[in-house]
């Protein structure tokens, strides 16, 4: 990298603003600032102060705003990897319903598919705690209800017995509401976190 790259913009105005008044001083040719007897201090401050945040916030305000962006653009893949790993779940019941045969090797599957869907809600609050703190606890909160529903519906209920093995239009259709209901949440969480 070069070094100048290195170098905070501010330092380099500030030495720039030095040099420049050493040269007015040093040179009688050319013309050094002259302060006004009767300024006074406050003033002055004032107008350093001014001068100083007219300078930095467009660049503080600008690495805040790059930063959540990135921020936000991760949080909102896991969060979509979470609906991804649901779709999985739900691509099984609707195959199963299609062919009419629901096998173990199936109900293992969906059961493996939610235990990795626990771990990556787990990564998405531990993240969302460091990141937004205030926004976590509300919108995981609703997440785990809805996921705990439709997660009980299916391994709490009639499917893991091993009778079920035809997935019939009732099922289907349940299965499809609470389905339906977490992947809206999930797909609002998007929204909500492009919006914090």
């Amino acid at each position: 990298m070069k070094l100048i790259s290195k170098i905070p913009y501010w330092v380099i105005i500030l030495v720039t603003l030095l040099i420049g008044l050493t040269c007015g001083l040093l040179w009688t040719d050319i013309p050094y600032i002259k302060f006004n007897n009767e300024l006074k201090l406050y003033e002055v401050l004032n107008l350093l102060l001014t001068l100083s945040l007219a300078i930095l916030i467009p660049f503080l305000i600008k690495k805040l705003i790059d930063d959540n962006r990135s921020i936000k653009s991760f949080l909102v893949d896991e969060v979509k990897s979470i609906i991804s790993t649901l779709s999985k779940i739900e691509s099984i019941i609707s195959t199963s319903h299609t062919i009419g045969n629901l096998t173990q090797a199936n109900k293992d599957e969906i059961i493996f598919l939610f235990h990795k869907t626990e771990l990556q809600m787990n990564s998405l609050f531990q993240q969302l705690q460091l990141s937004f703190p205030s926004f976590s606890n509300d919108i995981m909160d609703k997440l785990k209800e809805k996921y705990f529903i439709y997660e009980r519906f299916l391994t709490g209920g009639e499917m893991m017995l091993s009778t079920f093995i035809n997935v019939d239009n009732r099922f289907y259709r349940e299965h499809c509401t609470e389905y339906s209901k977490i992947e809206t949440l999930l797909k609002t969480m998007v929204h909500c976190i492009h919006k914090i």
